[in-house]
């Protein structure tokens, strides 16, 4: 019998909308650091990419 969990298993997750603030903090912050020139070729990440990560990282906080 399947009980539908153990090795192998997919299971679903509710996206609360914290959990989705978070999601896209993040993919706002990849696309600029994707796109910024400084961000890419400069040891530390220019003010915008500091603004964007912290707003991740307060809306990661936020989604626990």
């Amino acid at each position: 019998m399947n009980s539908g969990s153990g090795p192998g298993q997919i299971q679903r997750i509710a996206a609360t909308a914290a959990h989705t603030r978070a999601q896209t903090a993040y993919r706002v912050y990849l696309d600029h650091s994707v796109e910024c020139t400084a961000c890419r070729t400069e040891p530390l990440p220019c003010a915008e990419g500091r603004r964007l990560a912290e707003v991740w990282k307060t809306a990661r906080r936020e989604a626990r």
